[in-house]
């Protein structure tokens, strides 16, 4: 079964004490699935810092329900969060990712959240409660994760169209997080206790700058391959990028791909019939023409 759901620029506040809520415009920031059923949503109002569960019932007239809000803005941390790096500005949540691992007989849903500031939140979700529907869920945010080795600005400052990516290996779980400049720092999550979470940057991958100022616009995940994702950046250039570990070394292997003569609005990987896939692109040609190429 296929679910659509529309997002309305003025949405209806789930928080009852906001009774002026549904009358203000606001935008959606991200969204992401964490079951066939359930999503997070993150807008502009009432606060970017916050999170929204919602379920999808088919069922039902609107066919979506509220059922809880998680804050980041009320994020537990561990005893030595004091010496986190943090620019302690006012921020707002940007981009979420999440990552699923087995947890003895259950499966852990990680959730990431980057703020504007680069602080990054981490809230775990046993999937058992979501297919059981156990509300209200007991998790919450974690964090701001401590980020090693630490630097004086916190790995960048101007976080406001950044990337976040999550990926899974048999090694390790990488998290991949970009800021404005062409720069993606490829992070080992660890959780060396049960309620101790950091980062530790295993490479930082730096993209030549130039007069044009390019930026990072987007990351995909190789489905088929773990390791690997792909980068588009906003002088439609296209990079393959593969995280290989041998005996616990990491090393990481970039290849230009594409450069198109066009600009590239959109990348994404199509399974073919064959069980493989190819690189599929949208440009927008010299006669405003849109073109959909595959690679």
């Amino acid at each position: 079964m296929i679910y659509f759901i529309l997002i309305k620029g003025s949405h209806q506040c789930p928080l009852n004490e906001i009774p002026s809520c549904s009358s203000i415009n606001n935008s959606l920031i991200d969204l992401i699935w964490l079951s066939p059923i359930h999503l997070i949503v993150v807008n502009s109002h009432p606060s970017s810092s916050e999170c929204h569960l919602y379920l999808v019932r088919p069922s039902k007239s609107n066919g979506i329900e509220y059922i809880q809000t998680f804050s980041t803005l009320k994020g537990k941390t561990n005893e030595t969060s004091n010496k986190r790096i943090s620019l302690h500005q006012p921020s707002n949540i940007i981009k979420l990712d999440l990552i699923k691992r087995k947890e003895n007989d259950s499966i852990l849903i990680l959730l990431f959240a980057l703020k504007s500031d680069g602080d990054i939140f981490l809230m775990e979700i046993d999937e058992n409660q979501l297919i059981s529907n156990e509300y209200p869920l007991s998790s919450s945010f974690n964090g701001p994760l401590r980020i090693f080795p630490s630097t004086f600005d916190n790995y960048g400052s101007d976080y406001n169209h950044s990337r976040l990516l999550c990926l899974s290996n048999c090694e390790s779980i990488i998290i991949l997080f970009t800021r404005d400049k062409c720069e993606i720092n490829q992070c080992m999550y660890l959780n060396p206790s049960i309620s101790d979470y950091y980062l530790y940057t295993i490479d930082s991958i730096n993209f030549p700058n130039n007069e044009n100022n390019r930026i990072i616009k987007s990351m995909i995940i190789d489905k088929l391959n773990s390791n690997i994702y792909y980068i588009l950046d906003s002088l439609s250039n296209i990079y393959s990028i593969e995280i290989s570990w041998i005996k616990q070394i990491k090393k990481t292997n970039i290849q230009h791909l594409i450069k198109s003569d066009y600009f590239i609005y959109q990348i994404g990987l199509i399974q073919t019939n064959t069980k493989g896939q190819c690189l599929a692109i949208i440009t927008k040609t010299s006669n405003h023409q849109i073109k959909v190429s595959f690679f």
